[in-house]
């Protein structure tokens, strides 16, 4: 489990690479909105780092015996990447004042939904491998 854990890192890693590309490239595409870069870079920075802790706290949590743990890390990472994204947005607007970026921000809203979707995924697929797991010890046993 521990050796896998870095390859799912690795994809997080991938994820975070590619929604940085698409930042640098988000003014080529000729909208008619102005996103501020800045914005979007310190949204998915933060976000890669959420998701990376709590991805971590879900691989620790599945790989306890006991159920309670993993539901334990399952609200405190949901619980921490909202209160971290709430906070972030709260400093922005404070220091933004009346210059708050509304595409930006509803871009890094977009980027939360991704990397909360990503890491569900890779959650269910961590639970998936450790319940084949379980089954073919089970068959061989009978």
């Amino acid at each position: 489990m521990k050796n896998k854990s870095g390859t799912y890192f690795l994809e997080l890693s991938c994820l975070f690479l590619l929604l940085t590309l698409s930042i640098l490239f988000v003014d080529d595409l000729g909208l008619k909105y102005q996103f501020d870069k800045k914005v979007l870079w310190a949204g998915n920075f933060l976000l890669f780092l959420l998701a990376a802790f709590s991805l971590y706290l879900h691989a620790t949590g599945t790989s306890d015996k006991n159920p309670n743990v993993f539901f334990r890390t399952v609200y405190s990472s949901m619980l921490l990447r909202m209160t971290g994204v709430i906070i972030a947005l709260i400093i922005y607007i404070f220091i933004a004042g009346s210059n708050v970026n509304q595409p930006s921000v509803l871009t890094c809203l977009t980027f939360y939904f991704i990397y909360t979707f990503y890491e569900i995924r890779i959650v269910l697929r961590i639970l998936k491998k450790q319940d084949d797991g379980k089954k073919g010890s089970s068959d061989s046993i009978s």
